[in-house]
């Protein structure tokens, strides 16, 4: 998918998708394209794609809130709410999955946590859509990841 398409949530119908926080936290804070995911996150509620996420979405979605909001109690609230998308958190199948991430983010400066949606992704032969621009950047195989505003 060209990197200037605008996103659009049909775009992945029956299809297999990873988000990163930084996506998934459009749905709690009105944001520039907030609306195309909720459509997504309403697809993946009736089973018409399918949205996976490594385990530690959980920890950045509340660090994420957390920040945002000054108030864990308030990050709490939107956590609870996050708890409620229809995604499927999954480990990294095998130890060569694990090994591309430790190299990807040795090499390219990435964080362990950005370079591990798009490994899972690459695992599950899913697209990664990502709002993290600095992560864009930074990677060579654009092929499967779509950076939204």
């Amino acid at each position: 998918m060209a990197k200037n398409k605008k996103f659009q949530a049909e775009d992945y119908f029956h299809k297999r998708v990873v988000l990163d926080a930084s996506v998934v936290m459009k749905c709690f804070f009105r944001e520039k394209e907030s609306e195309e995911v909720e459509k997504l996150l309403k697809m993946a509620s009736k089973k018409d794609t399918t949205i996976l996420s490594p385990p530690l979405i959980k920890f950045e979605i509340f660090n994420s809130a957390a920040k945002k909001l000054g108030d864990a109690k308030a990050a709490l609230q939107v956590f609870a709410l996050f708890k409620k998308i229809d995604l499927i958190v999954v480990e990294a199948r095998n130890k060569f999955t694990i090994e591309a991430i430790k190299k990807a983010s040795e090499k390219k400066k990435v964080t362990f946590y950005d370079a591990s949606y798009h490994a899972l992704a690459k695992d599950f032969d899913a697209t990664f859509i990502t709002a993290d621009k600095e992560y864009y950047e930074s990677i060579d195989d654009k092929k499967d990841v779509v950076l939204i505003d």
